[in-house]
């Protein structure tokens, strides 16, 4: 993984986890009331934003393997690196 792939996702990680404590802490509050939509609401908006950092995060992991394995030759078949039987 690249550096600058590294930096992003940790940002990515680091955003994700301050977004999953504050939704944990709103939904101790709506546990305790749950006829409060407006906490229900910004649950909600939390959960959505956690999981575009989440997908972003499995985007460029993605494309970060991709781009590490595109300088690698793929193995070569056993027919062609086998030895030729005796004749």
């Amino acid at each position: 993984m690249g550096q600058q792939t590294l930096a992003a996702t940790d940002g990515w990680k680091k955003k994700r986890d301050e977004l999953t404590s504050k939704r944990n802490l709103l939904f101790r509050n709506y546990s305790k009331n749950p006829q409060d939509a407006h906490l229900a609401l910004e649950i909600k908006t939390i959960d959505d934003e956690i999981a575009e950092y989440t997908d972003k995060m499995r985007e460029e992991t993605v494309r970060s393997a991709r781009d590490d394995n595109k300088g690698k030759r793929p193995p070569e078949s056993a027919a062609a690196t086998s030895k030729p039987l005796l004749p």
